[in-house]
């Protein structure tokens, strides 16, 4: 038996269904972010018009909008520690499976989302290995499928996305509030920002969707090959 098929899979279904349910909440949060940045966006305009808003309603939607700011931080922080984690544990699944020579260290599964610049496009290249290994393993075309190559390049076009968008929208959000015409364009901005991650909650939660069928069948095809080696070590020992 090999050094590596001796080391039993790492179970990494608590840490997949952790990232599938706060993508979702990012989701979730990112709709409810839209519709409310849509609505103060909207009156904003109005007040360009020259339409009169009464100091309440203003007061109102600014409270709004620090609150659902703030939760949305938090959501979208959990997300990504989540998906990290279980992106981490996946790339540790193979390194552990026989035959395989991945281009990165394991430890580089979780470098890859802090080292600037590496950040943009490292953890794309680690999703692409584990696709690639894990239907390799267990005989599967998923990888070479259109739509699995057309998932991950939309989630890297979506993660870079996001990362330049971020600091505009920290910029942005330092303008001084009687600046109405650059709040508009803030407004705006931070629509944009929404839709980009509730794109890119999507594509992720069809990620990890797909990769469910697949880490199942090479959890169950590892553990097999590592039953047919002990009992073929064991029945080589009783001969001897």
């Amino acid at each position: 038996m090999s050094a590596k098929t001796k080391l039993a899979l790492l179970d990494n279904r608590p840490r997949r269904r952790a990232a599938q349910l706060t993508q979702s909440l990012r989701l979730g949060v990112a709709l409810l972010g839209a519709v409310y940045f849509g609505y103060y966006y909207w009156l904003l305009h109005r007040i360009l018009l020259g339409e009169a808003i009464s100091p309440e309603e203003m007061v109102r939607a600014d409270g709004g909008f620090q609150l659902v700011e703030g939760v949305q931080f938090v959501i979208v922080l959990l997300a990504f520690l989540a998906f990290a984690l279980w992106l981490y544990r996946a790339y540790q699944n193979v390194h552990r499976l026989p035959q395989t020579d991945p281009a990165h260290s394991e430890s580089m599964a979780g470098w890859s989302w802090v080292i600037p610049l590496l950040n943009l496009w490292y953890p794309y290249l680690i999703l692409q290995e584990i696709g690639h290994y894990f239907s390799r393993f267990t005989n599967s075309a998923m990888a070479h499928t259109p739509r699995w190559k057309a998932l991950l390049l939309s989630w890297c076009i979506l993660h870079i996305g996001i990362f330049i968008l971020g600091p505009v929208v920290r910029s942005m959000a330092k303008l001084p509030v009687d600046n109405l015409a650059a709040l508009h364009r803030f407004a705006l901005v931070i629509l944009l920002d929404q839709a980009l991650i509730m794109a890119s909650a999507v594509v992720t939660l069809a990620i990890l969707k797909t990769m469910v069928p697949l880490e199942h069948n090479v959890a169950a095809t590892h553990a097999a090959l590592r039953a047919t080696s002990e009992l073929s070590e064991s029945t080589t020992k009783g001969i001897e």
